[in-house]
């Protein structure tokens, strides 16, 4: 049987750790709004909850922030890359 609470963790840290290398690597720029959950959940292949979940950790990491009806956008200033060795 699927332990779904494993699968969701699994999915949400990939979700989270995909927008971070885009915000880190430049598709998102620093100010720029990220895609709404929807497109998110399409883009990922996931719940629009598993990816509330994935976007709630950026806010919380300083990556992004939600701004009410008008979406998520990167902060104006991102915190610093992970060190390879935290990211594996």
């Amino acid at each position: 049987m699927l332990d779904t609470t494993t699968h969701t963790h699994t999915t949400k840290t990939s979700i989270a750790d995909s927008l971070r290398r885009g915000i880190v690597g430049g598709e998102f720029p620093s100010g720029s709004r990220l895609p709404n959950r929807r497109q998110l959940a399409e883009r990922f292949g996931a719940s629009s909850v598993t990816v509330q979940r994935a976007m709630e950790r950026l806010v919380r990491d300083g990556f992004v922030y939600a701004d009410g009806p008008n979406g998520t956008f990167v902060t104006p200033h991102p915190p610093p890359p992970l060190p390879l060795w935290a990211v594996v």
